[in-house]
């Protein structure tokens, strides 16, 4: 298919018309493209066994033709004699296909380009079919040209290209046909004088092949320059196409074909079919539609007719009936084709396709209409329907523009549509000339306003017409150029009503996103003009936008415009930002914006989250870290501290995800604070504020890359800057002693920072029963003690001792019946002499235990054992009350434990008034 070429703006279907009506390739084209001699001419190359030969045979075996053409064409400028014109022959057969297979319109002339220089190099060439199809190619062009012409979509100078191309054309095709048919005579005789061979039968085959395939295109050709000529040049040169296509339909000879010498079940074959096409199409200009019609009837009842020519038949009988003017027999036509009543109407009407009603409304639009204009008017009211039935609006207006307006009627939807959407684009142009640059805005001309408030007028009648239901589509095109309309006038509101109609009625995705993005468009001026409700409407509205077309370009747009706040979901938001195509112009906005979104996620997680959303944070920042930082390098340098800001503010974004997790980030944080310090060397940006925060930082990266001396001496720093970072740098050095001091109790240094650090911040922390409040207070205060006591265990310490004991009686306080902080405090208590504190502990700790466990065993003991010391009478009762519920006293490892105890036990006191 040739490249689409389409002058009139706001015409839209002729691509489809093109894709009906153009000659596609041909079975003729099927055959093999090598004739004998150039087989023949590639079989001596290659056997040969010179290099050039074997490099050719290699390409030839892989496929790979255009290295193949160029490889012949280097060897064709330094070969001559017999060898220059075989390998010619074997390069123009090689052209052949590349043409045929060329990918795009470029490539394709980057081939026609060295074929023409090879005929021009090696003109005694065997290249008939490499002239064809050099031919074929401009040929094409020029049919497009043509078939557009039929529809009065071209200009008399298109057309006056089109017939210089067909008529140069014309002489290739004749020249080529003229002198494969001399061959064939040559190659019949000797097959008729006994000399058949294989070798002959090939070559007999392709040199009919080739003509006949001249012949096609030279009858085509004949045919187009009969369509744009008048007159008698016409009927002669359609008289030629009927020739020309006798060779194909069995009149050969130079005579005219004749459709009884065709049998039905040739027209299975693409080309017999098409050039029996032409032949119908050629009787019609030479005047003989009866003729004409009894072709495209015996077609239209052919067993077996290609799907391609069959599309075709409706659309060449429109052109044959329109030209003999015999309306009635189209009018019968144009009803069976639409399954429609004789007045348009009924219930399964099916509109003509678009080039069928474009031609159908050029034929009946330019005919006489004094004898039969009831029917003219009804054929061209139907077709300018079913264009706009089919979304051709530009079509309708191009029409109307050409015509008038008669056509359409007084009355009805399309009559008030179309004159609404020419006072539309009227005034457009008006608004355009008036204000060039800013025509996208609301119109303030007052003379201009009311010529879009006419057209809103004219579309709302449209809209309100009875017959206005049997449009959908272009009702919903109606409620868009209303919205338009309302728009260019300032009337936001009314216009979004109109948007979000055109919206809902819209079948197609692409019309309804446009209208319903207009509709926001449209509330977001009336908010910022402070319309009541329009804010809230608009959010409505986008809200519904993001969810309907959250994978549109628009949607990140619509973010990047309105936030998220009370709209979507943040992750939503997150996934329609991130879906943004890096080759969209808002890609870069879009990044930032998910990047923002993404880190106030990072920093809202739960804990068993947030390493997930910081790899996600991650992943985006980097990449904008690079941008922002490449922009910094590249600003004015007015702009220079702004953009350096940015870089120093995304780094500390890094940082934080990088180092604040379970999964450090080493590299990425490393590269932050090198990008940090890369632009405050190049510019003027004031990192005093933000130094606590790096020096915190560079205390976590560190820690988290195995450098604790170098971590102590960054608090150290950190200290005399002073303030909250300083405070969370005693924590993060805190938090590690008691990772190392877990990992191994018997690390003297790692308990020794345990105390020292965690005391620091529990005197930040204030007054104990204020302190004691705050999350993670009672863990801190707990495990400092437990170093404390674990300090005076292992050095006697008395000042670790008086920590732990202060500090676990700070905790009961708070927690009265904390079993850590009871066993401590009895320990440290009784070994200062207190052991009244210490009985009290281990009471309080058997009263809370379960019964008969291990640690209740242990309570109970230290409880009888301290109050035998205290008071050995009371000692004494609780030890034999312990035995008479537990006769065996306890299991290991207490059992001897309470044995001991039994021979410190004093006898029981005598009753009052008895004898010991």
């Amino acid at each position: 298919m040739t490249r689409r070429t389409d002058p009139t703006p706001g015409v839209r279907g002729t691509g489809r018309w093109h894709a009906l009506v153009v000659a596609g390739t041909l079975s003729l084209l099927a055959g093999t493209p090598s004739t004998i001699a150039q087989a023949d001419a590639e079989s001596e190359i290659t056997s040969r066994g010179s290099p050039d030969a074997a490099v050719e045979g290699y390409l030839d075996r892989l496929g790979l033709r255009e290295l193949l053409a160029s490889q012949l064409s280097d060897r064709l400028r330094q070969t001559g004699g017999d060898e220059r014109k075989k390998i010619a022959d074997r390069l123009s057969a090689i052209y052949v296909e590349l043409l045929t297979s060329a990918p795009t319109d470029e490539a394709r002339r980057g081939f026609e380009a060295k074929a023409r220089e090879l005929l021009r190099l090696v003109p005694e060439a065997d290249s008939y079919e490499l002239r064809i199809n050099l031919s074929r190619a401009s040929y094409l062009h020029a049919e497009e040209i043509a078939e557009r012409a039929r529809l009065r979509l071209t200009t008399p100078e298109e057309n006056s290209e089109a017939d210089k191309t067909l008529r140069t054309a014309r002489a290739e095709f004749l020249d080529v046909a003229t002198k494969t048919h001399a061959r064939v005579e040559l190659l019949e005789r000797q097959e008729q004088a006994g000399r058949e061979s294989e070798q002959l039968s090939r070559e007999l085959a392709e040199a009919r092949r080739l003509r006949s395939l001249a012949f096609y295109f030279a009858g085509w050709t004949d045919y187009y320059l009969a369509f744009l000529s008048t007159g008698e040049p016409a009927v002669r040169q359609a008289s030629d196409a009927m020739r020309s296509f006798g060779w194909l339909l069995n009149s050969r000879g130079g005579n005219t074909a004749s459709l009884e010498r065709v049998q039905p079940e040739m027209f299975k074959y693409e080309h017999i079919a098409r050039a029996a096409l032409g032949c119908a199409l050629a009787s019609g200009i030479r005047g003989n539609d009866v003729e004409a019609m009894r072709w495209l009837r015996a077609l239209s009842e052919a067993p077996s007719l290609p799907p391609s020519v069959r599309d075709q038949l409706f659309l060449r009988r429109l052109s044959v009936l329109g030209e003999a003017k015999r309306w009635s027999d189209l009018d019968v036509e144009v009803r069976r084709e639409r399954k429609s009543d004789r007045d348009g109407g009924g219930a399964g009407v099916i509109p003509l396709q678009a080039p069928a009603a474009r031609l159908l409304a050029v034929l009946t639009l330019e005919a006489d209409r004094r004898i039969v204009g009831d029917v003219l008017d009804r054929l061209s009211r139907i077709a300018l329907a079913d264009l706009t039935a089919r979304g051709e609006i530009g079509q309708v207006l191009d029409l109307v523009q050409r015509y008038g307006t008669a056509p359409i009627g007084e009355n009805g939807f399309i009559v008030n549509f179309v004159r609404g959407v020419q006072t539309y684009e009227q005034a457009r142009s008006e608004h355009k000339e008036a204000a060039p640059t800013s025509a996208e805005e609301p119109c303030t001309v007052d003379a201009i306003v009311t010529k879009y408030k006419q057209a809103a007028a004219l579309l709302e009648a449209g809209l309100r017409q009875p017959d206005a239901g049997a449009f959908g589509a272009e009702r919903a095109r109606a409620a868009r150029y209303l919205g338009l309309s309302l728009f260019y006038a300032g009337e936001f509101q009314a216009a979004a009503d109109r948007f979000l109609e055109a919206s809902r009625d819209s079948s197609l995705r692409d019309d309804a996103e446009e209208s319903m993005w207009l509709a926001i468009s449209a509330l977001d001026r009336a908010a910022r003009l402070g319309a009541v409700g329009a804010a809230t409407r608009r959010d409505e509205a986008a809200a519904l936008f993001l969810q309907t077309y959250g994978d549109s370009d628009r949607s990140a747009r619509l973010l990047n415009a309105l936030g998220t706040s009370g709209i979507i979901s943040e992750e939503a938001a997150i996934r329609i930002l991130l879906g943004v195509p890096r080759s969209s112009p808002s890609y870069d906005t879009s990044r930032r914006q998910a990047a923002r979104l993404l880190y106030a996620a990072y920093r809202a997680a739960a804990a068993d989250t947030r390493d997930f959303a910081a790899v996600r944070f991650l992943s985006v920042a980097e990449e904008l870290l690079a941008a922002e930082k490449r922009a910094a390098f590249e600003a004015p340098d007015a702009d220079k501290a702004a953009a350096a800001e940015k870089v120093v503010t995304r780094a500390r974004q890094i940082l934080d995800a990088s180092l604040s997790t379970g999964t450090v980030d080493a590299a990425r944080a490393a590269a932050a604070f090198d990008a940090i310090e890369e632009v405050s060397d190049r510019s003027s940006v004031d990192l005093a504020p933000t130094k606590a925060e790096l020096l915190y930082r560079r205390m976590q990266l560190a820690l988290r890359t195995g450098d604790p001396a170098q971590a102590r001496a960054t608090l150290q720093s950190l200290r005399e800057a002073g303030g909250p970072y300083a405070e969370a740098g005693d924590r993060l050095l805190y938090l590690e002693a008691v990772r190392a001091w877990r990992r191994d109790p018997a690390d003297g240094d790692a308990r020794e920072s345990v105390i020292e650090l965690g005391s620091r911040i529990i005197d930040v922390l204030g007054a104990p029963e204020k302190a004691l409040k705050e999350p993670g207070a009672l863990a801190l205060y707990a495990t400092v003690a437990e170093a404390a006591a674990a300090e005076f265990a292992e050095s006697g310490e008395t000042s670790a001792r008086s920590l732990a004991i202060r500090l676990d009686r700070e905790i009961l306080q708070v927690e009265p019946r904390a079993e850590g902080p009871l066993r401590r405090l009895a320990v440290s208590a009784e070994a200062t002499g207190d052991s009244t504190t210490a009985l009290e502990c281990w009471i309080t700790l058997a009263a809370g235990l379960k019964p008969a466990s291990d640690p209740w065993f242990e309570a109970r003991y230290n409880t009888i054992r301290l109050l035998l010391t205290v008071d050995p009478a009371k000692g004494g009762d609780a030890f034999r009350q312990h035995k008479a519920l537990y006769p065996e006293l306890a299991p290991d490892p207490w059992r001897s434990r309470f044995q001991a105890l039994q021979a410190r036990i004093p006898p029981p006191a005598a009753p009052v008034g008895e004898t010991p």
